[in-house]
């Protein structure tokens, strides 16, 4: 079931018509109070930048356009027309267009607005409804207009501006309980007056310059007067522009604010149709083309209080800003984008989960805004400051050089957000988002341990490496992981019984699939991951105990008592899957499990793993290499064998072995994890220490340089279950491997696999990916539906899982195997089996490259060719129709 959420907009302007707009497209439940009679938008124009994608997701890209010009330039003059300098975005070298996709648009605030409004349902806006006051509980907030009428829902949200009637409300009842900041008590400050308005139907041999293709603004400032006046080209023959008289002398506040009239719009022009026009006249001439003159104040003020219970502040709001630097609309825009997004991912309707929405938009928006409510503030004192040294430093502006510019640019286009419940478009331009978008987290997801499980082992990569590039994630990845070069076996005396190069002509990986495999410590991925999740969506300390399904949802209870229910619940808990538990009691319950499911996993090997802190170069000159490589010591006349794996950082990851199966009381043992503890660990690392090492000394060195908590001993099992789902749980990887109705395992929960293939965490996320493509074309969350999901899921991974189980146990015997004639006779035929492996690992995980249907595809590297018969751009087409139809 989808949260019951209702949101009510207070406010029609940029910002509360584009948090509806959001809302109406994610099928979000709103309404918007506006208190004019009807939609009568004021005021100049606005510059929008960093967030043309995001009309491009709404389909509004060619509209904007049609409404808009590319800001091409902005001209200072003085007072007698001579230039002080000028801005371009089309220098040599630095093209707005080149590097970012698209040049900042300049566009009328009238027809703006009038654009948002079209995307609203006209019956969710209701007009004439000033808000007077607002009261609000844990479970309802509501609103009462001067009308007498009131509106109630799950969520308030003041967009209502400056002096946001929503906002006072809510600060006196912060101040009652004395939790006001007192910054936040100071009314705001006004800088500056001004008369705006659009003149139109100009005629084009007067004003040559309506007819441009790009839009130069031109800034005059007086020379002696405390004014400047600005003019912005705009389409249809019509100029943008104000005049701005300079008060900052006079302090006023929010106190002193007093109430214009037409009237005293028409004295501020009647004093200042005088000014000298820079497309020649005056600005007279410019004045009386206007048919409405509004006069405002412009203020200026930063809060840090956001949001209180159930309401929320958004643009002008909680951050208003000076027109200076032209970010006023942008902010606006871009805060409302992620007050969407967060009110989309909210799991219920309850205080806190709204709570914790809130508590992200803030976090999110609130360094952006502040540095941008600064920075129209500095650059208003500069536009406006008089005498010779302000002279001076507007001059400087001819000399700033083209890579200063582009810092700037590149901060103001560093996170180009998009609506995570639309499909992505494709960023444009040479520069890259150095914050990607990232899909909507609709699910938590619930982890037993304390923190994110740092298990010191190696993983291998494969060419998956498409994966983390859409996700934004390839370069952390490099940097984070080692190519492998080569996988060697070597018997006692350290001498080579075999070996297989990834480099050799005509078989180097990353020739056929663009990428090498690659060496990664298992928690540098783990916490690589975890970062790319809000922290709200992560529980920790969340050992699942019971899991019961209903007709309509699946509820879990933890250890510690707390309860959870959702449309689903997707088990990747591991080869101890407790989701597993649950789902197999009760189908042996109801008589359904296939017994083969009923038996545990095979227990193999009793492993020691660790990873040792950065070690010394010059005694161990094997990290000089540019490429690792996985080293085996597989001795017969010892029953335990070594792997080493050179990491970054100067660290060896390292296993030892020992095949359990060669004893029978031993093999005889019973699948429980609480078997071992720190003190099994200490007690196998003094059974291995003179094991010898390849790369000098013996593991005991190793031991020594790997911290006590950093090593561990775990049993080494493998089995592939039959059942993977049951209604609306379903278990994904290790935990998985059978079928279920609600529920689904994934990765080791289904599907355990030994570690001699290499291929665990490929698997892993291929299952993943796959069951995240069907979960986002999945248009209803009815039973029937999640069926059809998980039964497609299981198709599409279980023949791949099974061979990748038999494939590395096969591997695993002819590594640890003991006997005298299987090593004096199989040994050389090693190279057989790895290469074995290998085309197993090229069948099941190279040659089959998906992508993400909902993140912009990226192209696949290598000669070889893809298995994959439909393109992710197509299922992603068939996708978003299924969920507009």
């Amino acid at each position: 079931m989808e949260p019951n959420i209702h949101v009510i907009i207070v406010g029609a302007g940029i910002g509360g018509l584009m948090l509806a707009t959001l809302l109406e497209k994610a099928g979000t439940s709103y309404q918007v109070l506006e208190k004019s009679e009807e939609l009568k938008p004021l005021g100049c124009a606005v510059t929008l930048s960093s967030v043309g994608h995001l009309f491009e997701q709404l389909g509004l890209r060619d509209d904007l356009n049609e409404l808009s010009k590319p800001f091409g330039a902005l001209h200072l003059c003085q007072e007698d027309m001579s230039l002080v300098g000028s801005f371009y975005t089309r220098k040599p070298g630095h093209d707005v267009e080149e590097n970012y996709g698209d040049y900042a648009r300049a566009v009328s605030r009238p027809d703006l607005v009038r654009l948002l409004m079209k995307q609203v349902n006209p019956n969710r806006v209701h007009f004439s409804k000033r808000v007077v006051s607002t009261t609000q509980d844990r479970d309802r907030v509501s609103v009462t207009c001067r009308d007498g009428t009131a509106y109630s829902g799950s969520i308030l949200v003041g967009a209502d501006g400056a002096y946001s009637k929503v906002r006072e409300n809510m600060y006196e009842e912060l101040q009652m309980a004395n939790a006001l900041p007192w910054v936040d008590s100071l009314p705001l400050r006004y800088g500056y007056e001004c008369a705006v308005g659009v003149a139109e139907n100009l005629d084009p041999e007067l004003y040559p310059v309506v007819e441009e293709k790009y839009c130069e603004f031109v800034a005059c400032l007086g020379k002696k007067i405390p004014y400047s006046w600005w003019l912005i080209p705009l389409t249809s023959n019509r100029v943008g522009w104000m005049i701005v008289h300079d008060i900052r002398d006079q302090n006023l506040t929010a106190a002193d604010k007093p109430e214009w009239s037409p009237v005293d719009a028409i004295k501020m022009c009647n004093s200042t149709r005088h000014f000298t026009c820079p497309y020649g006249g005056t600005m007279g001439d410019i004045i009386d083309a206007t048919p409405q003159v509004s006069k405002i104040m412009l203020e200026d003020k930063f809060f840090t209080t956001w949001h209180s219970g159930r309401v929320v502040l958004l643009g002008d709001a909680c951050h208003k800003m000076v027109p200076f630097g032209g970010m006023g609309a942008n902010m606006a825009i871009q805060s409302a984008l992620k007050l969407a997004n967060v009110i989309y991912d909210i799991e219920s309707d309850s205080q806190q989960d709204i709570k914790w929405a809130f508590d992200e938009y803030f976090e999110d928006r609130q360094g952006d805004c502040k540095g941008a409510v600064n920075a129209s503030n500095y650059n208003g004192a500069f536009i406006h400051a008089k005498g010779l040294i302000a002279n001076a430093l507007r001059y400087v502006i001819k000399w700033v050089p083209n890579w200063l510019v582009k810092i700037g640019q590149d901060k103001l286009n560093s996170k180009r957000q998009q609506a995570s419940f639309l499909p992505f478009v494709k960023m444009r331009g040479k520069f890259q988002n150095t914050a990607p978008p990232v899909p909507s987290l609709r699910r938590p997801i619930f982890e037993k341990s304390k923190d994110v499980n740092n298990l010191s082992i190696a993983v291998s990569l494969g060419p998956l490496m498409q994966i983390f590039e859409q996700l934004g994630m390839y370069e952390e990845i490099l940097s984070l992981s080692k190519p492998v070069a080569e996988v060697g076996i070597r018997g006692d005396q350290l001498t080579s019984r075999g070996s297989y190069r990834w480099l050799n002509p005509g078989k180097d990986i990353a020739d056929r699939y663009g990428d090498h495999i690659r060496a990664i410590a298992r928690s540098d991925l783990l916490n690589l991951l975890l970062r790319q999740i809000p922290t709200s969506k992560v529980h920790f300390n969340k050992r699942v105990l019971i899991v019961k399904q209903e007709d309509e949802k699946v509820r879990m209870r933890c250890q510690d008592n707390s309860a959870y229910s959702g449309t689903m619940v997707v088990g990747a808990d591991g080869s101890y899957s407790s989701i597993r538990q649950n789902l197999y009691r009760d189908l042996e319950r109801a008589g359904i499990l296939p017994k083969t499911d009923a038996c545990p996993p095979a227990y193999h090997y009793d492993c020691l793993v660790g990873i040792t802190e950065p070690l010394d170069a010059v005694k161990y000159p094997v990290f000089k290499n540019d490429f690792t490589e996985l080293q085996i010591m597989a001795g017969k006349n010892v029953p335990y064998d070594l792997w080493v794996t050179p990491l970054t950082d100067n660290r060896i990851a390292w296993m030892s072995f020992y095949n359990v199966q060669a004893d029978g009381s031993a093999a005889e043992r019973s699948f429980r994890f609480s078997e071992w503890d720190s003190n099994a660990a200490l007690q196998m690392c003094s059974r291995v220490r003179h094991l010898p090492c390849v790369y000098g000394g013996s593991l005991g060195d190793l031991i020594d340089k790997t911290p006590k908590n950093r090593i561990s001993k775990i049993m080494v099992a493998d089995k592939y279950f039959n059942t993977w789902y049951h209604k609306r749980v379903l278990l994904l990887g290790s935990g998985m491997d059978s079928r279920i109705d609600k529920g689904v395992l994934l990765q080791r929960s289904c599907h355990k696999i030994l570690p001699f293939g290499s291929n665990g965490v490929d698997m892993a996320f291929l299952s993943a990916l796959e069951l995240a493509n069907l979960l986002y074309e999945m248009p209803t969350s009815n039973q029937n539906e999640i069926t059809l999901i998980f039964e497609k899921y299981f198709q599409a991974r279980h023949k791949v899982a099974k061979s990748s189980v038999e494939v590395s146990r096969r591997t695993g015997i002819m590594i640890n195997r003991k006997l005298w004639l299987w090593s004096e006779l199989m040994r050389p035929l090693v190279y057989l089996a790895i290469r074995s492996t290998i085309k197993n690992y090229e069948e099941t995980v190279a040659t089959f490259r998906p992508q993400a249907i909902f993140l912009p595809l990226v192209e696949l590297r290598g000669s070889a060719k893809n298995k994959i018969m439909t393109p992710p751009k197509v299922l992603s087409c068939t996708s978003t129709s299924s969920k507009e139809e």
